[in-house]
């Protein structure tokens, strides 16, 4: 799968790396969700959004920043991992 690299992700390390931990990341995550009703996974990617947004301690401003560019790189992925589930908007 084609992975779009994530805007702003891990300034300090090279992208590759960041890109590589990124699908190492995602990678252990899928079994976890799998098969678990879509309210129970959104409830605990919400969580775990906020814990990421938490870890950034800077402004409300630059918090509010982080979570547009995330909804933004999600709805850039959609598309790409729609074509490899084989699912699509509606």
């Amino acid at each position: 799968m084609k992975r779009i690299r994530t805007p702003g992700v891990a300034i300090s390390m090279p992208p590759q790396d960041a890109d590589d931990q990124h699908v190492a990341l995602v990678d252990q995550a899928r079994p976890i969700f799998a098969g678990q009703h879509p309210a129970v996974v959104g409830s605990a990617l919400a969580e775990l959004v906020a814990i990421w947004l938490a870890g950034h301690q800077v402004s409300r401003e630059d918090h509010q920043q982080l979570l547009e560019l995330h909804v933004e790189t999600v709805r850039d992925l959609l598309p790409v991992v729609e074509a490899e589930i084989g699912t699509r908007s509606k």
